[in-house]
């Protein structure tokens, strides 16, 4: 294959995955990592591309926050795996912080299936209904604005209501994580109630499918070291996950 018809696959399937790594384009290219890295700093150069960590994304990718009935349809086999790991930790009389989002809501399934006796303090009133099937369960709704596009309470009534408690582990949701391990959210009143949500947990456990690798949102709601345990899945990027441990010393379990 030209270099010049390699190229073009490469910008066709940037601005279809938005992200992309050169261990992926290696692959479908049928081309050396080498020779996939010298085309992307070429395509760089030409203004048609920005380099990341592991791989290349599209120019001025536009982030759109997906809804959350979206969200239930993606990478629902990654995310399910994630879920039955953070239920696994889980024991009697344990009192948590469970954030909203996508894989969170699949631990709250978890959580409304098992005779576990918890505690639950919880923003997300889309997790409610699952939660109240088990009838151990002791379950606290965090009252608040909601977000349409994640149904989370958020603002400072919220925050306000969170100030009386304390849990063991705290299951919160992202956005984006980058490398250098910073982990962001869309929305700054979002990003607020995360950060208080880890600042009223012993443990604070972030739950990830890799769809969030190497994505940057508007808010930084914690740094690496701030972090217990990040539960996520391999993904396409085989280098982000080694080289996050390596920046951060982050205690990773990856499952799948």
């Amino acid at each position: 294959m030209l270099a010049t018809q390699r190229r073009a696959l490469i910008l066709e399937l940037i601005t279809k995955n938005q992200f992309i790594s050169v261990n992926e384009l290696s692959v479908q290219l049928d081309a050396s990592e080498a020779t996939i890295r010298r085309d992307l700093t070429s395509l760089e150069l030409e203004g048609k591309l920005e380099r990341t960590h592991g791989g290349a994304s599209a120019i001025g990718t536009v982030k759109v926050e997906e809804r959350m009935d979206d969200r239930q349809s993606l990478n629902i086999y990654e995310k399910t795996q994630i879920a039955h790991k953070a239920f696994s930790m889980l024991k009697d009389y344990h009192t948590i912080i469970l954030d909203a989002g996508s894989t969170t809501q699949l631990l709250a399934r978890l959580i409304g299936e098992s005779n576990l006796h918890l505690t639950i303090i919880t923003n997300a009133i889309n997790h409610f209904p699952e939660l109240i099937k088990n009838p151990n369960v002791e379950c606290y709704l965090i009252g608040g604005k909601i977000r349409s596009t994640t149904l989370a309470c958020v603002g400072s009534l919220a925050i306000s209501s969170l100030q009386r408690f304390k849990a063991d582990i705290a299951f919160l949701g992202v956005n984006g994580i980058s490398f250098k391990g910073e982990f962001t959210t869309a929305d700054v009143e979002e990003s607020l109630m995360k950060r208080a949500m880890l600042e009223h947990a012993n443990t604070v456990v972030v739950l990830s499918d890799h769809s969030k690798f190497n994505r940057q949102w508007f808010s930084v709601f914690a740094l690496a070291h701030e972090i217990d345990h990040l539960i996520c899945n391999q993904g396409g990027d085989q280098t982000f996950i080694s080289d996050l441990q390596d920046n951060t010393q982050l205690n990773i379990s990856v499952v799948g």
